[in-house]
């Protein structure tokens, strides 16, 4: 109702010509006060009402451009094609309206990057994969064009940007396109020694960037380059450990396995081994961590429900009471009151070994299908595309793993599986796209090379 009544406000506002620059702006921080609420609906009207009302300013392209972005975001989750390319329509007469403001051009390119991101995964067609490419280049362009501290103004993290890109050439395209990564890779490099960064996103960076440049090295046969690069990463993650402990648990894992794989190829079993174990005992600890975690999260959404049920058990007692009062004034029988009492405490029970039931399965995490109905439960708005995932064709995918996967890999793996987007998928974890894209690098390298993963 409240969103309803400032969008009724604003336009009772404009028709008698009183809006301000303002009220446009409530519209937009109310627009992305319910994007962060899970709220799409409310969002995309108040992002598209903030967009119009900020068209009556001059020199306000920038802040349409931003509802725009956020709308075109909204649509790319939807995998609403329509909706995004008539967004995107108005994002290019932005464009061609001022063609030399950064944000505006990089708001563009980057959403028609992700366009063409989603025609090469569907069509594996590589036309779609170099003009994916190409957009990503052309909103890099733009962003630079930009101070450092402009970019982290508007939540545009240089680094991985950069790294992102490095990733994408190793992912998508063949060894002759290793000077693209190290081009790339350097660009990330110089952006992560900016100074008055924060050192953990300084080291945490760092750690990405070396642990690719390693395997670069490996892939030119420079073992040893490669050993010492790999050897530094496990220095910067213990260093990371001691300022804020389990931070880069997945990198540790997939720094020992590097080496687990080095040393057995140089039939140096021994070191191999003692690798091995550091990489189990690391499995166990991360596995613990991920486990608690969930644990506490289905922890939560049980107290929640629980008190749904509380509240609404009262509501019925109140309204059970009432009718107490009036059947006993006209003499009705006790015995019946008492038998439904009774019989709803009995449901409540049940109810509530139901839920702990729930809680104990889920908790335990053992099974695929466990993962796959907790990931059914907590993002219910992709329930459609994840109930439609093939558990028996998971399985087998899974089994072809080269070490085991742990709970946070099943659930990223089920959504790739799922046909989700890398960004739809960054939605649902509240985490940034380049997060996602990280988590499939790192999948594929748990993967045999010549086994075609499904990504």
């Amino acid at each position: 109702m409240r969103t309803f009544a400032v969008i009724l406000f604003m336009t009772l506002a404009t028709s008698l010509g009183a809006v301000t620059m303002a009220d446009a702006d409530t519209l937009r921080v109310r627009a992305e006060r319910e994007l962060e609420a899970g709220k799409m609906d409310r969002a995309h009207t108040l992002f598209l009402q903030a967009a119009d009302t900020y068209g009556r300013f001059p020199d306000t392209e920038r802040q349409q451009s931003l509802c725009l972005y956020y709308i075109a975001i909204a649509y790319h989750n939807q995998q609403d094609t329509t909706g995004l390319l008539e967004v995107l329509g108005k994002m290019e007469q932005l464009c061609r309206k001022v063609p030399d403001n950064p944000y505006v051009q990089y708001d563009y390119h980057s959403v028609m990057s992700s366009c063409y991101g989603i025609r090469f995964e569907q069509t594996q067609d590589t036309l779609w994969r170099d003009r994916m490419m190409q957009e990503s280049k052309e909103a890099v362009h733009w962003q630079e064009q930009l101070s450092f501290s402009e970019r982290l103004k508007a939540f545009i993290n240089p680094v991985w940007m950069y790294y992102n890109v490095a990733v994408q050439y190793d992912l998508y395209y063949s060894a002759d396109y290793r000077d693209s990564v190290r081009l790339w890779l350097d660009k990330a490099r110089k952006a992560n020694n900016y100074q008055g960064r924060d050192t953990v996103d300084r080291l945490e960076s760092d750690v990405s960037i070396r642990d690719l440049q390693a395997w670069l090295y490996y892939y030119d046969g420079e073992t040893t380059l490669a050993r010492q690069e790999m050897e530094q990463v496990l220095l910067l993650i213990d260093t990371l450990d001691r300022m804020r402990p389990n931070l880069v648990l997945t990198e540790k894992g997939e720094a020992y396995k590097f080496f687990v794989m080095l040393y057995e190829e140089q039939q140096r079993y021994d070191e191999a081994l003692h690798y091995q174990k550091l990489l189990d005992d690391n499995n166990r600890k991360r596995f613990s961590l991920e486990q608690n975690r969930a644990l506490h999260e289905v922890e939560a959404r049980y107290e929640r429900a629980l008190q749904e049920e509380r509240i609404s058990k009262l509501r019925h007692s109140v309204f059970f009471l009432i009718g107490l009062f009036v059947l006993t004034s006209f003499g009705v029988s006790l015995v019946l009151i008492i038998k439904r009492l009774r019989k709803k405490n009995k449901e409540q029970t049940q109810y509530e070994e139901a839920l702990e039931a729930d809680l104990q399965m889920q908790a335990s995490h053992t099974t695929l299908q466990a993962v796959h109905e907790m990931l059914m439960n907590d993002f219910p708005s992709a329930k459609d595309q994840l109930s439609a995932v093939n558990l028996a064709l998971a399985s087998e995918i899974m089994a072809q793993s080269l070490s085991p996967l742990s709970i946070v890999d099943k659930r990223y793996l089920l959504c790739f599986l799922a046909g989700l987007r890398p960004q739809e998928i960054a939605a649902l974890f509240h985490v940034e796209p380049a997060s996602v894209y990280t988590v499939r690098y790192r999948l594929r390298k748990k993967f045999p090379k010549d086994y075609s993963l499904p990504l």
